[in-house]
């Protein structure tokens, strides 16, 4: 069975368990990339997981090779008023 080649949008608070998902998988998955646009989550990613990161979001793209994986966890910012 050929591998199949991924890039992870997003390396943020979510990413942990399926970076180790992945990481499990290495026989059947290839990682492309794990982009995000915060340089400090990726030296933390990097620290902790040995899968490639990029802060270049294009050439993860234009890699026809691979699909993209997204990774978002958002939380929302509520305001409230009071008054």
């Amino acid at each position: 069975m050929a591998k199949r080649r991924l890039a992870v949008i997003g390396a943020g608070m979510a990413i942990p368990p399926h970076a180790q998902s992945l990481l499990d998988l290495a026989g059947r998955v290839e990682v492309a990339g794990v982009f995000s646009r915060e340089r400090d989550k990726l030296d933390k990613f990097s620290a902790r997981f040995p899968l490639p990161v990029t802060d270049a979001l294009e050439p993860l793209f234009a890699d026809r090779s691979s699909a993209s994986c997204c990774n978002r966890a958002s939380s929302p910012t509520r305001s409230s008023s009071r008054g």
